[in-house]
Parts: structure tokens; C-alpha cells; sequence
């Protein structure tokens, strides 16, 4: 039975380390998939490409035999929720919001000098365009995608855009 658990346990480890291998968490930077990311210049201010990460923590469990015991412990798993490029301390260009390694976007977003430049583009499952919205005369419109239509229809809805990322688990005050 201890051989069962231990085998059970040992692939439960695996398991957790290989949903891990893409997010490298160091005191002063991040590796993803091979790039070093969040590095801060010599005075201090975010530069380059930049991650944003979301910490979880996983339990696991060691059994040994000889003597019998069982030890856990917990350790931080980082996941990508957000990938973009910071220029003197300012988001700049393109930020990507997404889930399950960006596998799946939620949002496009797009900076000049930290000020969000419209539109704002939300993405439904598989990737498909489904919202679109436009900061017009200081009000934001939503627009859906028609894919039979090949345009955008205006939704005449009252979403926000506090509501729409937090849909996802996003905080928009962080986000502008």
C-alpha cells in the first residue's frame, strides 16, 4: 500500500513540476519560456518585457518507509496572466491578458506612454473576437463581433470594463 501512495505521490510531484516549467520566479527577474523578463534598469524603473503573474501554492508529499513518515510541504506556482513591454518605466504597445500559458486570450490592450489607446479587444472561447470597446468623447461603447457579418454591431448594453475583466479574475484598476 505504501509503494501505491508513494508511486501515486511521486506522479502527483511530476505532474505539478511539468505544469511549472515555463515560469522561473528569481528575486530580480523572471524567466518565461526561455526569456528573461521584469528587469528593472540601473535606476530602478521597469524595462523590457514584462510579466504579469498570478501565485498559487501546491502542497506535496513525501512518504518514506524506513522511518515510516510523511512530510509535506508548500511551494509557489506562478501562472502568466498578462505579457507585455514596458519603455521608461511606461507600459507601451501591446499587452496580452490571457490563462493556461496565454493558450487562451481574454483581452488585447493597448498603451502609449501608460495611457490605454482604444480599442480594447475581449476574446471568447477559442480565441474568437467577441467584444470590442472604444473610449468615444470620454464614454466607453461596446460593440459585438458579427462573424456572419464580417463588422462590429453596437450592443446598446451598459457593460464596463470593471465587469468585463473582472469576468476573468482581472482587476481593471490595474490594468489603466
Amino acid at each position: 500500500m505504501r509503494q501505491c501512495l508513494f508511486l501515486i505521490s511521486m506522479l502527483f510531484i511530476i505532474a505539478a513540476a511539468n505544469c511549472q516549467d515555463t515560469v522561473a520566479v528569481y528575486s530580480d527577474y523572471v524567466v518565461y519560456k526561455g526569456d528573461t523578463l521584469n528587469r528593472f534598469n540601473a535606476e530602478g524603473i521597469k524595462t523590457g518585457g514584462w510579466l504579469m503573474l498570478r501565485a498559487d501554492t501546491i502542497t506535496s508529499a513525501r512518504i518514506t518507509d524506513h522511518p515510516p513518515s510523511t512530510n509535506t510541504s508548500r511551494r509557489p506556482i506562478y501562472k502568466a496572466i498578462a505579457k507585455g513591454q514596458y519603455l521608461n518605466g511606461q507600459k507601451q504597445g501591446k499587452w496580452t491578458f490571457g490563462h493556461n500559458d496565454f493558450k487562451k486570450y481574454y483581452a488585447e490592450v493597448s498603451y502609449k506612454d501608460n495611457k490605454l489607446l482604444n480599442p480594447i479587444l475581449f476574446y471568447a472561447a477559442h480565441n474568437q473576437l467577441w467584444l470590442k470597446a472604444e473610449d468615444i468623447n470620454g464614454k466607453w461603447t461596446y460593440y459585438l463581433w458579427d462573424k456572419d457579418k464580417d463588422t462590429y454591431v453596437d450592443t446598446h448594453q451598459k457593460y464596463t470594463l470593471d465587469f468585463l475583466f473582472e469576468m476573468c479574475g482581472h482587476d481593471f484598476n490595474k490594468i489603466k
